[in-house]
């Protein structure tokens, strides 16, 4: 799987970012986040991400300096912007640092995974040796002795080091294909495990009863003893929804429902589970096509 790094100053918006889409059923893994741009470059040098999502306004170092430094040490890393403005400056500046993307606030689920499959393509194809660092096991690469196994386009992860590996380099450990659910044999009481519409229907019957939470999908699926890829491609096909795109639609509806009884706009977020307004009304509009106080004035 490739490695993300979150770099923004706000909370939410890096909490929000590890759920709004599932990353293992599109290949990536949010390896670490970041509050700011000193933190990254320390960040970085630990987990080596194959993908930077940067936000630009931040204190301190912003991130298009923070992206210039970046692009410095790693040429090949993929950098994303991430901004609440549309400005023509900052995308040409994000252009001179060959970005693969330019994200406005508030973040569009469905065009953030557009964004990373078109990515991933990209990315299988230049197939990085070093983006699979983990299912390489912890063989270590005498660089000095030209062990250093080379890329090749057809071998992904785990087949680049067994053909490439160092003799004597200890093999990748097994493990579970994404795209495969946990089963008993894992450890797993699969015998009292719901399947398929009557797995589907708990899952969104605990939405309805849940949605001013916190609700994460990796949170129902270890509740269900399912992987999050395998019960985030259930419910896309039973439902015709992502996980947090039918997840927003429940909590908008509530919200559509408390602005018609009169609540104010700042408590109608907090009440459906949007503890930041801004980020509330951008939700709103979407779905609605105007801003919850003039659908409150309507109504």
């Amino acid at each position: 799987m490739y490695k993300v790094m979150i770099v923004d100053d706000e909370p939410l918006i890096r909490e929000g970012l590890r759920s709004i889409v599932d990353w293992e059923q599109l290949g990536y893994r949010v390896a670490a986040t970041a509050d700011n741009g000193n933190r990254a470059l320390e960040l970085y040098d630990r987990h080596a991400p194959d993908l930077m999502i940067v936000d630009i306004r931040m204190p301190g170092m912003n991130g298009l300096e923070l992206i210039g430094r970046i692009r410095k040490l790693d040429p090949q890393v993929q950098l994303m912007i991430l901004s609440g403005h549309a400005e023509f400056a900052y995308a040409q500046k994000a252009i001179a640092h060959r970005t693969c993307g330019y994200l406005l606030k508030p973040i569009d689920e469905d065009e953030l995974a557009l964004m990373l499959k078109r990515l991933r393509r990209e990315l299988d194809g230049r197939a990085r040796p070093d983006s699979y660092r983990e299912d390489a096991g912890q063989a270590q690469l005498d660089l000095h002795r030209g062990e250093a196994f080379r890329a090749r386009p057809e071998l992904h992860g785990r087949d680049a080091f067994t053909s490439y590996a160092p003799e004597g380099a200890p093999p990748p450990a097994p493990q579970l294909s994404i795209d495969s659910p946990i089963t008993a044999a894992d450890g797993l009481p699969e015998a009292r495990r719901p399947e398929g519409r009557e797995l589907i229907a708990r899952v969104k019957a605990r939405i309805e009863r849940e949605y001013r939470d916190n609700l994460r999908l990796e949170t129902l699926a270890a509740d269900f003893h399912y992987s999050s890829s395998h019960l985030g491609r259930l419910f896309r096909k039973e439902t015709g929804d992502y996980f947090n795109t039918y997840l927003d639609k429940v909590r908008i509806e509530q919200a559509k429902r408390l602005l018609k009884h009169g609540w104010k706009v700042y408590e109608v977020a907090e009440r459906v589970g949007y503890p930041n307004v801004d980020y509330f009304h951008g939700k709103f509009r979407k779905y609605v096509g105007i801003p919850p106080g003039e659908f409150r004035k309507e109504e």
